[in-house]
């Protein structure tokens, strides 16, 4: 782990894991071996990371559960708000598009509770 980076004292990660600076690790976050988060990237509370990953420089994850061998570019953002699903403090609403209008629409209708039971069709 280098100087600079932020690892809160729950974040758990496995050998091999490499931090750069200006990184910050949520706590609670799991980190599997090998993988590789760059310089100020933020991997939010309970996030879980696998093995052989490559989370790139300025990435943002939340609310999230990252396989083995993947690859989250620089400036991605995941488990945000504003692709579907708003917070709520009883878990995500996912926002329904307003009857016939296109995939491209940007307007934000009536939200739902999404279950946790299942994930989400994608519309």
């Amino acid at each position: 782990m280098s100087a600079g980076a932020t690892l809160h004292a729950t974040a758990r990660l496995e050998n091999g894991v490499t931090v750069d600076p200006g990184a910050v690790i949520g706590p609670g976050a799991e980190i599997g071996a090998g993988s590789v988060i760059a310089a100020n990237a933020v991997i939010g509370p309970g996030v879980r990371i696998g093995r052989n990953c490559s989370i790139g420089a300025g990435a943002s994850l939340m609310h999230a559960l990252i396989g083995d061998r993947v690859i989250i570019h620089p400036g991605c953002r995941i488990g945000q708000d504003g692709f579907g699903y708003l917070p709520d403090r009883g878990g995500p609403i996912k926002i329904r598009r307003p009857a016939g209008s296109s995939s491209r629409t940007t307007s934000r209708s009536a939200p739902t509770r999404r279950s946790t039971a299942a994930a989400p069709a994608i519309p």
